[in-house]
């Protein structure tokens, strides 16, 4: 995975976001809380969230309780988000 995407992320949390009832996605917490005055409410975080075909992103201020920590490394997470999932798991 490219050096500049886990750097851009690294320290910063993998979160599963509940978009809606049994619809998730994998998302890169990126700012606790967003830098800016009047940019988020009190208890916003900023979610960076990959599309799968690795051209860009949305980067989202959501509530902290929406936000689920997942327990995969930065890398594999991206690796999930831009390939659809089909390379997700290390190889042996």
């Amino acid at each position: 995975m490219s050096r500049l995407i886990a750097t851009f992320l690294r320290g910063l949390g993998v979160v599963r976001v509940d978009i809606a009832p049994g619809a998730q996605l994998v998302g890169f917490v990126t700012d606790r809380p967003p830098p800016f005055a009047g940019l988020g409410e009190r208890g916003m975080v900023a979610v960076y969230l990959p599309m799968s075909y690795m051209v860009g992103g949305y980067t989202l201020l959501l509530p902290a309780d929406c936000l689920h920590e997942c327990d995969m490394s930065v890398e594999q997470a991206m690796r999930y988000a831009v390939t659809a999932g089909i390379q997700a798991k290390p190889k042996a």
